[in-house]
């Protein structure tokens, strides 16, 4: 596994990894692995694997899903707490869930709310 070299930051090669695969996402890992090494930094295409693993299963890949940050673990809490508990939360979101299933997906749900906030106005 690559190591942080003694010159550069505490995760340089890590970040240059990400920015190297956000930039260009459908080259392979030995392509990114060589690419970095050009501009002298050390890596293995195993270890460029790892983190794009990585990115995809937390969210920093191309999907571009959001990480959570403590402020919206905070604002559920609060919104669980009003809602009775995570339990009866829960059941709001599966009665959501449910919702959107029978409408044919979110985004028609949201394009129907939309829509009938605008009749209301």
């Amino acid at each position: 596994m690559a190591r942080a070299s003694s010159k550069g930051e505490r995760g340089s090669k890590s970040k240059a990894i990400r920015d190297a695969l956000k930039a260009n996402p459908s080259a392979k890992t030995s392509e990114i692995a060589e690419m970095l090494n050009k501009r002298g930094i050390s890596v293995t295409a195993q270890y460029v694997s790892n983190m794009r693993t990585r990115m995809n299963k937390y969210g920093m890949g191309r999907r571009g899903r959001a990480v959570m940050t403590v402020d919206d673990l905070e604002r559920i809490k609060s919104i669980a707490e009003e809602s009775g508990g995570m339990k009866a939360l829960y059941e709001r979101i599966n009665s959501l869930e449910e919702l959107a299933r029978r409408v044919g997906g979110v985004e028609r749900l949201k394009l129907g709310l939309d829509r009938l906030n605008a009749l209301r106005s």
